[in-house]
């Protein structure tokens, strides 16, 4: 359980600020996330070189 000091007559904006901030500093949560479906991803893995028996690249797409 986390307590944050707050004020108030804080806005909302301004507490999720501190909450997100504090959050973060505390579970080190990463500020981006590539899912294995994005684009990005996709490109890295697209294109494999592998042997096969006889020594012989093949490229498979």
């Amino acid at each position: 359980m986390h307590f944050l000091e707050v004020k108030i007559d804080w806005s909302l904006l301004k507490l999720s600020e501190v909450y997100v901030h504090e959050i973060i500093r505390l579970h080190i949560i990463p500020m981006y996330i590539i899912l294995d479906q994005d684009p990005r991803m996709r490109l890295c893995f697209s294109i494999i070189f592998h042997s096969q028996s006889n020594d012989q690249p093949e490229r498979v797409i």
